[in-house]
């Protein structure tokens, strides 16, 4: 039920010494690239999150994505070019179905932050999805990903005040 869902990208956890500015997407131009993305590889969904210390991809799939592991195709995207062989799956963290779901939780709860439990976060993923809802480039799939993992988010810091200080 959760095979569609998939992220891609990079953080300060996975190599503290990347610059995140060669993953990074002009806003000029954002959602035509995205939406050429999206129909290109028969995706339902995507989304682009960044911060100060994360950029990430979030798509979903359907029947008619041809390939498994996007991550060379996001690595071009990302950087402009095409990856050397290797290159996108050592330089990009992909996480598939149930990992993305909880990878997506944990971020916007802010349990995988540089500064754990920062609130932040959490209203980067809400103007996020804004964005690309007015965009109509979410779906429906990744809507509802956002939308319980804001919830997610507002139980875990009600229920551990991890953000209290």
């Amino acid at each position: 039920m959760l095979d569609d869902l998939n992220v891609v990208g990079t953080s300060w956890r996975q190599d503290q010494t990347v610059d995140l500015k060669q993953y990074l997407l002009e806003e000029q131009g954002l959602h035509n690239k995205l939406e050429d993305f999206k129909i290109r590889h028969g995706l339902s969904g995507i989304v682009y999150l960044t911060t100060c210390n994360r950029i990430e991809i979030i798509y979903s799939s359907t029947k008619y994505t041809e390939h498994k592991d996007l991550r060379p195709f996001i690595f071009e995207l990302l950087t402009g070019n095409k990856p050397a062989p290797g290159e996108a799956r050592k330089k990009l963290r992909a996480w598939h179905s149930e990992g993305a779901c909880e990878h997506i939780f944990l971020v916007t709860s802010g349990l995988d932050s540089a500064a754990l439990g920062e609130t932040e976060i959490t209203g980067q993923v809400k103007k996020c999805k804004d964005l690309f809802l007015r965009n109509n480039l979410i779906g429906q799939r990744i809507d509802l990903l956002f939308e319980q993992a804001l919830k997610v988010s507002a139980n875990v810091r009600e229920a551990t005040g991890i953000s209290r200080g």
